[in-house]
């Protein structure tokens, strides 16, 4: 049996935001992208899937903004991606970090840590709502 030829690569799953203005309909719009020619066909997406919700469009529409694009998109259909779950779920877990580090250093200085058990609380509490725990 031959070897086969491998090489390693990357593979990354982007999500594209596509506000069809002239109607396309999202399996035309997924094709016109899959269409298009890039130099070396270094890019070959593939359109994996397709969600469509509407809206009333206008100039300030949310999702027209830098700022207010993701938060509107994840709005829009129902639930956060992964990544603002993961994000969330990160700056609970710096945040309980941050605290054993204070905890710690009061302990080494003999310090009163009163609130150590309300904060570990509030921090399951937390913890329990990302789905965590």
């Amino acid at each position: 049996m031959a070897e086969i030829d491998t090489k390693s690569t990357e593979v990354h799953r982007i999500t594209v935001m596509v506000v069809d203005h002239d109607q396309l309909g999202a399996e035309q719009a997924g094709a016109a992208i899959e269409a298009a020619h890039y130099p070396n066909d270094c890019v070959s997406p593939k359109v994996v899937s397709t969600e469509t919700r509407s809206v009333d469009w206008h100039d300030d529409h949310p999702l027209n903004g830098r700022s207010t694009c993701r938060a509107a998109l994840s709005a829009l259909f129902g639930d956060a991606p992964e990544t603002t779950r993961v994000a969330e779920i990160r700056l609970v877990a710096k945040a309980l970090y941050l605290k054993l580090l204070a905890t710690a250093g009061k302990l080494a200085r003999h310090e009163p840590t009163d609130t150590l058990e309300a904060d570990l609380a509030r921090a399951h509490a937390e913890l329990e709502k990302l789905g965590v725990l």
